[in-house]
């Protein structure tokens, strides 16, 4: 920390400078009329700022959790919804671990703990809660904190399962039109806006949160294409930020949905709805923008009259309408351009299973080449 001493109006005046280990400012104040109150104010400052930025020995696990995130998550420019998730799971670690000091948690407690807990939840949630206490503990190691890494070895006992690719998607392509067919039918802006957002979905691979934010101005009818750039929370209400640079993205229109979206755009107009939705896509006439729970509850309802399994939510029409172009032989380069990826590795991971009839094909085909020898 350095003083400086300043001559004007209210004659000598003193301040301090505080720097981090390579001379940036971190804070300062000048205006002191004395250097010993200038000097006392700012040690004070720097004693505060030591105390946040420092990892303690008798740190609790989740204050060694929270000193993790502060460093490491909250700076990052992940949106704001992916942080939101992060500080769950540290509400989820100070439920489980209380005030347990984190250099004295041994393996054998730290696996009882976790398994009580992990019996209502999933395997990719827990495995999450692992992960991001693993992160805690190497950041303290880092700072030479005698710790030691309760996490290796630890062996993850979910009680319910993570949902398989499978049960992600719907399974095949007349399942897709069936769906399809039936939102047409029952397309009634008057009724409610659910069947025209997920009909848009299941025709733009949109993100639920990336569809719900799109405005009027987004769209292109003429051209027929979607410029999508942010997205909308509806946990927190309020826009955000796209998922990643790849997110900003253009999405093409097939003419029936633009056809879709005319209709719904002129009722719009008709009722002035823009008056109180400004200019919303998917704004409801009586509730305005819907919850998640209000969306999948919907389609659930679709599905079950439709007989159609496994019942996906709004987050599966995406990995349906990737299934669905991949199966009619796009290129996968294409694929993961229109839906926001920056390389194929996660279409390929993620959505790399086949739909029934292209299982069936190749199936058939294999048979086929085989007889020939």
């Amino acid at each position: 920390m350095s003083y400086t001493k300043r001559k004007g109006k209210k004659g000598l005046t003193y301040g301090y400078r505080i720097a981090d280990n390579k001379g940036n400012v971190i804070t300062s104040k000048s205006g002191f009329l004395t250097k010993k109150l200038a000097k006392e104010v700012g040690e004070s400052r720097k004693n505060k700022l030591e105390k946040v930025n420092t990892i303690r020995e008798d740190f609790t696990l989740y204050e060694l959790w929270k000193r993790w995130y502060e460093l490491s998550i909250k700076p990052s420019s992940i949106t704001d919804t992916t942080k939101k998730k992060y500080r769950y799971r540290g509400h989820t670690i100070k439920k489980i671990f209380g005030n347990q000091k984190a250099n004295t948690l041994k393996y054998s407690k730290y696996q009882k703990l976790m398994n009580d807990y992990s019996v209502n939840v999933t395997y990719n949630y827990i495995s999450r809660i692992n992960s991001d206490i693993r992160n805690a503990i190497q950041l303290a190691l880092r700072d030479k904190i005698q710790i030691d890494d309760f996490t290796i070895g630890y062996k993850i006992n979910a009680g319910k399962k993570s949902k398989k690719e499978s049960e992600k998607h719907i399974e095949s392509i007349s399942d897709y039109e069936r769906i399809l067919t039936y939102l047409e039918n029952i397309l009634d802006y008057d009724i409610s806006i659910i069947p025209y957002l997920l009909y848009t979905l299941l025709k733009t691979g949109l993100r639920l949160r990336e569809a719900v934010a799109l405005k009027w101005e987004d769209i292109n009818l003429d051209k027929g294409y979607i410029y999508t750039y942010r997205g909308y929370s509806l946990e927190v209400r309020d826009y955000t930020e796209p998922k990643t640079p790849w997110s900003v993205r253009y999405v093409p229109l097939d003419s029936k949905l633009i056809n879709v979206l005319n209709s719904l755009k002129t009722r719009q107009e008709t009722l002035n709805m823009a008056y109180i939705s400004e200019n919303i896509v998917f704004f409801d006439q009586r509730h305005g923008i819907l919850s998640n729970h209000s969306i999948n509850k919907h389609l659930k309802t679709y599905l079950t009259q439709l007989d159609i399994n496994p019942k996906i939510t709004a987050t599966g029409t995406r990995h349906t309408y990737i299934s669905v172009l991949l199966a009619k032989k796009y290129d996968i380069k294409t694929v993961a351009k229109i839906v926001g990826h920056k390389n194929t590795i996660q279409i390929r991971e993620t959505y790399g299973h086949l739909l029934k009839e292209e299982y069936d094909s190749e199936w058939d085909a294999i048979k086929g080449t085989l007889a020939e020898f």
